[in-house]
């Protein structure tokens, strides 16, 4: 029996470390070595045996390949801006790779539910894929990258508040309110996207009345967020409900200057 073949190509391969050859390719390697070492210790070994473990020696030895690797690294965490997140914040670090490295987005940490926008205010994955450049129609994949979209921080700038009086009762109502920090192009609408209710500190007629206007968000408005949701502003009360019988004739309404003025009316009892 020739084992001289066999022999050599174990001597020549048996001081191997996996070192950075794949998990696959160095278990085949390893079975391979294993067979072929038995072989060579088996008296009883016929040719075909030998001829057979020199055959998967040489092709487990032709097989291995090292592993290929991509680390992604990078923070794309921000507040909403209205703009689409991409890749372009991402470091990727990549071994035994040819090619492009591509890009996916996914709502979950298990990466199976790919996002089809990154724009909203949410937590969300990133992974990336790329081309083994030992093995062919083989496919690596990278580490999971998470990053946060956290809602944008609006401010209230002003409040338009009427007065609407139901019988004898002032009430103040808000019919628009401004806000800063709001995307270009996007608005939240009053009951639709906020409420709003406006309290008098004081229902008494006088030049200049505060009312306490108190915003909230809804939950469906995911990419804002408002810290400071009370608003105090002062308006004019330009109506007033008298008792039945009594009627005024004149100027009623004044704008607050902050000086004393003078209201040139004539208040009539009875008809």
């Amino acid at each position: 029996m020739d084992k001289d073949s066999l022999l050599s190509v174990v001597e020549a391969n048996c001081g191997k470390t996996q070192g950075d050859y794949s998990d696959v390719s160095w278990a085949v390697f390893e079975t391979a070595l294993q067979e072929a070492e038995s072989v060579l210790t088996d008296d009883n070994a016929i040719q075909e045996d030998i001829d057979n473990a020199l055959v998967e020696l040489e092709t487990a030895i032709a097989g291995l390949y090292k592993e290929s690797v991509i680390v992604l690294s990078g923070n794309l965490s921000k507040a909403y801006d209205g703009h689409e997140v991409t890749a372009a914040g991402i470091v990727a670090q990549t071994k035994e790779i040819t090619g492009e490295v591509a890009y996916k987005f996914y709502t979950d940490k298990a990466c199976t539910n790919e996002a089809a926008e990154v724009k909203n205010a949410g937590t969300y994955y990133v992974k990336a894929f790329g081309a083994n450049a030992n093995v062919e129609n083989a496919q690596a994949e990278s580490n999971v990258l998470s990053f946060t979209i956290s809602p944008a921080a609006l401010t209230i700038q002003g409040v338009t508040v009427e007065q609407k009086s139901e019988g004898k009762t002032l009430k103040a109502v808000v019919t628009a309110v401004e806000f800063g920090g709001l995307v270009p192009g996007e608005n939240l609408v009053l009951e639709t996207d906020y409420t709003a209710t406006a309290v008098y500190n004081n229902e008494k007629a006088s030049a200049v009345t505060k009312v306490t206007v108190t915003i909230n968000l809804k939950e469906s408005v995911i990419n804002y967020v408002l810290p400071d949701n009370v608003w105090e502003n002062n308006v004019i009360l330009d109506k007033v409900e008298y008792p039945e019988g009594i009627w005024v004739e004149g100027i009623r309404d004044l704008t607050y200057t902050g000086a004393k003025q003078t209201l040139d009316i004539k208040v009539y009892d009875g008809e």
